[in-house]
């Protein structure tokens, strides 16, 4: 008898904390305060010429894959997302075990910051939010190469980043 008292109470247990989560919404609530999203031209100070376009175009792409917003023009959207690349650093990740000079990879860094504004009445709704993105690269004769082949990859980590910082902020 012990034990149905006690599966019965194992059970009843269960099932009132598995019904407690199955009404449980993460947020507040409200959503974001805008449906359609413009991405205006990206400013980027680091002096990478690929980046701008590759960024923008990434950026794009990630927000029509990974929210609900609907992708517009700056005529017909709620919001303008802007993007401001301030850095792309190359920095010395590992050296050679033979000599503790010479690099055998770098690490390539790029930094940044988004804001989010309402395009009718300007007003912020993220501002200045820090980004940034990382990745090594084997230091060889192809290193050049290898950099290049690289910034992609560097830009599609941060457009998930900036997606996801938008999307889960309402």
């Amino acid at each position: 008898m012990n034990f149905f008292r006690n599966s019965a109470l194992w059970i009843f247990a269960t099932a009132f904390c598995c019904g407690g989560c199955a009404h449980y919404h993460l947020g507040n609530g409200r959503g974001a305060p805008f449906r359609s999203l413009c991405v205006a031209p990206i400013v980027d100070c680091s002096g990478e010429a690929q980046f701008r376009g590759v960024l923008w175009q990434q950026l794009r792409q990630e927000i029509v894959r990974s929210t609900g917003f609907d992708l517009s023009g700056r005529d017909s959207a709620d919001a303008s997302l802007e993007v401001t690349v301030r850095a792309l650093e190359q920095s010395i990740a590992t050296t050679a075990s033979f000599d503790s000079l010479q690099a055998s990879s770098y690490c390539i860094k790029v930094t940044g910051l988004f804001t989010v504004r309402n395009c009718k009445s300007g007003e912020v709704h993220l501002e200045n939010v820090p980004i940034s993105a990382s990745i090594f690269v084997p230091a060889d004769r192809s290193y050049q190469d290898r950099k290049w082949t690289a910034i992609p990859e560097l830009t599609r980590d941060l457009a998930k980043q900036i997606v996801a910082a938008i999307a889960h902020s309402w």
